[in-house]
């Protein structure tokens, strides 16, 4: 079939309005994906684009939860069930089963707990994961199953406040947390990513965070993430809501490059984007033009109420594309219920099935051996090269996915999202790919997709790398104060002088005042905008006046010093900053412009932004600004 027709050419966030999407997420199942968010019977949508929504209706009963709001829903597949888990109203969360991703869910625990916005995370081994929000941060804890849930542990994420929304996955050997913070009101609402090497605790911040924020107009308090692969198996996408004037919330995609560091969104998008692209063959098996992309080598497929089966002990089929160099193959099966055929038969055989690849002179055999709960894999011959156990008793009538990752050198098994192995070869060009049992099997979403550029050495364009233009602004200010952030021009600033003069009258100990420059994403704090909580809610620099010091800090919505310097000055009298920035070089001038009293390269250099000034727990009077741009050859 030719599905390239549900297939958009670009899409613009927010992709979905009006329905209120907070906190969503998104599975992915069988090819497609599910779509749950916040509100009363946690509805669901379903797409096979990650575009194009469609209404699924509801997933629980109107009773489930009297007079309370399901918070933050996340379902997760497992051996043939969906567990969904939230946590209605705040008030601890539960745990629903369905046999299906559209439900209806029922409860299969009572309240166990643990805030709100709990996640799960299956790592390779088998071994699962919940994640929480807290006052102290995330927080996390082993699972002993589905439902079961272990001693907490604080896994070192926190936004200086309020976090919550976390999100982990994992990536060559890497855990990767994208979490949120700190009000979901404020147009400061923001996400940020760190990585670790364990799946619980020791998760470093980038440097770069936020990753995701934009707080001035439109598509504003960005938050609550998930990240989910793309329909060509490869590029990862990061799911979120932005906040409306309504407070209302829609739903938003970008692609995020996960490096090293952490994480690279390259957003927020608010302009026309390539839609997420498809894999090269794909097939859902849900209507007789299937058949033509299979070429049976052995027993039979038949279509039976929309589901494509092998009703032989002996079934082997070969899908008609030619394997890339190097790519991803995946293929979803199971054995066939007794319901779906006409006639019980009763399987005597062996009941091992599964995927192979190669050519006429090798094939790869990837074997799901039922009795032994094993995969095993096999040459052309059956001589078995390699064993391996599964972490889990598999229900073999339930849904498994089979992945294969390969380069032109190795390959790695994947087997619903666990990484199992490498295997002992590897597919090759030309190669051809299948499924084979013996034993009646069902199969179902098909695809391979070659190698796609690597996403984490893509390079965001730093839009101002132009030839600055010469500018010139001033301002003057009776009062600034005590907590309160003022700003010049726009974010076009870069190469500039700045010139400040002002009068600091201290209120307390915690007292700065001085020049900001290169801020973007200004916001103040909380629901009420709270200019205290919100006082280095910037991403930019400061040079201010602290005491007997001048300090030159860094903010990314916290504070980082990166240097200080004693300095004489009287604060009741008039006192004189001077900043220079070309390129990557920070030069402060204190009271006069002859030597800088410091200066600093930032290698991570924030490229461009306003100008203005801070006061933090201080009155500023009598404030004078002058700003120049400074026109100079790159």
């Amino acid at each position: 079939m030719d599905y390239t027709k549900y297939m958009m050419n670009y899409y613009c966030n927010p992709i979905k309005k009006n329905g209120d999407f907070a906190d969503p997420f998104v599975l992915r199942f069988n090819g497609i994906y599910y779509l749950y968010a916040t509100n009363p019977d946690i509805r669901c949508w379903s797409s096979k684009d990650l575009v194009n929504w469609e209404f699924e209706g509801a997933t629980i009963e109107s009773d489930t939860f009297p007079q309370l709001v399901p918070f933050a829903p996340e379902v997760v597949y497992w051996n043939g069930d969906f567990y969904m888990y939230t946590s209605p109203s705040g008030f601890g969360h539960y745990v629903l089963k369905s046999k299906s991703p559209t439900g209806p869910f029922v409860k299969a625990t009572e309240n166990v707990g643990h805030s709100i916005d709990g996640s799960v995370f299956i790592d390779d081994d088998g071994q699962w994961y919940f994640y929480w929000a807290d006052d102290t941060g995330i927080l996390g804890c082993k699972m002993k199953s589905p439902t079961e849930f272990g001693e907490a542990v604080n896994t070192g994420a926190y936004m200086h406040g309020w976090t919550e929304g976390p999100f982990v996955v994992k990536k060559n050997g890497k855990y990767y947390m994208t979490y949120t913070g700190n009000h979901y009101l404020s147009k400061g609402y923001r996400v940020n990513i760190a990585v670790s090497d364990h799946p619980l605790t020791g998760y470093v911040d980038d440097k770069r965070n936020p990753i995701l924020i934009h707080t001035e107009g439109i598509g504003v308090g960005l938050g609550h993430s998930c990240t989910v692969i793309g329909p060509n198996l490869q590029t990862e996408y990061i799911v979120y809501h932005n906040m409306n004037q309504d407070l209302t919330r829609d739903l938003n995609i970008d692609v995020i490059a996960l490096d090293e560091a952490g994480g690279v969104v390259l957003g927020p998008t608010l302009e026309k984007q390539e839609a997420p692209k498809s894999a090269d063959f794909f097939d859902y098996f849900e209507n007789k033009e299937s058949l033509e992309h299979i070429s049976l080598q052995g027993g039979e497929l038949i279509e039976d109420k929309s589901v494509f089966c092998s009703t032989s002990i002996a079934f082997k089929g070969m899908i008609k594309h030619q394997l890339p160099e190097e790519g991803v193959i995946e293929c979803n099966l199971s054995l066939v219920s007794t319901a779906l055929l006409e006639t019980e038969k009763t399987v005597k055989k062996r009941q091992d099935f599964g995927i192979f690849f190669g050519n006429e002179n090798r094939y790869c055999y990837i074997s799901l051996e039922r009795a032994k709960n094993t995969i095993q894999i096999l040459s052309e011959n059956e001589k078995n090269i390699r064993t391996i156990s599964l972490p889990f008793v598999i229900e073999s009538e339930a849904f498994h996915c089979i992945q294969i990752k390969y380069s032109a050198q190795s390959a790695e098994l994947f087997f619903d999202g666990m990484c199992m192995a490498s295997l002992p070869q590897h597919p090759e060009t030309g190669d051809k790919f299948g499924y084979f049992s013996r034993t009646p099997i069902q199969i179902a979403y098909t695809a391979v997709c070659k190698k796609r550029e690597n996403m984490n050495e893509k390079q965001i364009e730093n839009i101002y790398k132009t030839e600055p233009f010469e500018q010139e602004l001033k301002a003057n200010f009776l009062n600034i104060g005590p907590f309160e952030k003022v700003y010049l021009g726009d974010n076009t600033i870069c190469d500039c002088e700045i010139e400040a003069e002002m009068v600091l009258i201290p209120r307390a100990k915690d007292t700065a005042g001085g020049v900001l420059f290169h801020v973007t994403e200004p916001s103040e704090g909380g629901e009420g905008d709270d200019k205290v909580l919100g006082i280095n809610f910037l991403i930019g620099y400061s040079a201010s006046i602290v005491g007997d010091e001048i300090l030159l800090a860094k903010h990314r919505y916290d504070e980082v010093i990166l240097q200080r310097k004693k300095i004489d000055t009287k604060l009741s009298s008039k006192i004189k900053i001077y900043v220079e920035v070309i390129e990557d070089v920070i030069k402060i001038f204190f009271e006069n412009r002859k030597i800088p009293i410091l200066e600093y390269r930032d290698e991570e250099i924030i490229p461009a932004g306003r100008a203005g000034i801070r006061a933090k727990n201080c009155m500023l009077s009598d404030v004078k600004i002058n700003v120049k741009t400074k026109t100079v050859k790159r």
